[in-house]
């Protein structure tokens, strides 16, 4: 009877490990922006979804067909109207779970005329619907002539 008592009690305690691990929240990291990334700013577009119709084109200038279509805000004041002579946005649409944190940065590199876009993502597994996530930053402005990379790790 002993045994039978003793093999009940581990297979009740199994189940309750069991069970109480299928309910762990998924701890995600909080989002950050680094290297050329200006910070704290928020992007407003005049409508969701425009990178869909960007093609590749994801270089926001003064000079791209959605240039006109985006205000931002730093922080403690107006939302005003992007000054292209000194910004740029930056975009790349990505798809992940409902629920992601993202790490994203900017490397502009004057000597190679090179930026690179980086972007990795940490989701969790048991969500799920799916979310469009646009990716829009402020950079510092730089010249068209630039290559601009884009590297996104899930």
């Amino acid at each position: 009877m002993k045994s039978v008592n003793s093999k009940l009690l581990l297979a009740l305690i199994a189940l309750f490990i069991g069970l109480s691990s299928c309910s762990k929240k998924c701890d995600l990291p909080d989002n950050s922006n680094s290297g050329s990334i200006i910070q704290d700013v928020v992007i407003y577009p005049s409508s969701g979804s425009m990178t869909g119709n960007m093609g590749n084109d994801f270089v926001i200038n003064g000079t791209h067909k959605y240039a006109g279509e985006y205000d931002i805000r730093f922080p403690n004041g107006n939302k005003i109207p992007v000054d292209y002579s000194q910004y740029t946005i930056l975009c790349y649409p990505t798809k992940t779970s409902c629920a992601a944190s993202f790490n994203r940065s900017v490397v502009i590199d004057a000597l190679t005329q090179t930026v690179k876009y980086k972007i990795e993502i940490s989701q969790c597994k048991d969500c799920l619907q799916e979310v469009d996530n646009e990716n829009y930053i402020l950079v510092p402005a730089f010249p068209s002539n630039y290559t601009v990379s884009y590297d996104v790790t899930l």
